[in-house]
């Protein structure tokens, strides 16, 4: 891509929650959405769930 498209086509851009990839975003790509990708989702997720439910394992 060059900087002149701009990145206009593009307008989704997935991605974890790095800052540096906000700022690449905005640059490149300023009409695109930012929204975190499926595998940082589910690993986020899967972390919170278990320093959630961690404490009650013993019941189970």
């Amino acid at each position: 891509m060059t900087r002149r498209s701009g990145g206009a086509s593009i307008w989704i851009v997935t991605g974890d929650g790095a800052r540096r990839i906000d700022s690449c975003v905005h640059e490149w790509c300023p009409n695109a959405e930012r929204v975190p990708d499926g595998f940082h989702i589910v690993s986020w997720m899967a972390c919170v769930l278990s320093n959630f439910c961690g404490p009650f394992r013993r019941f189970f």
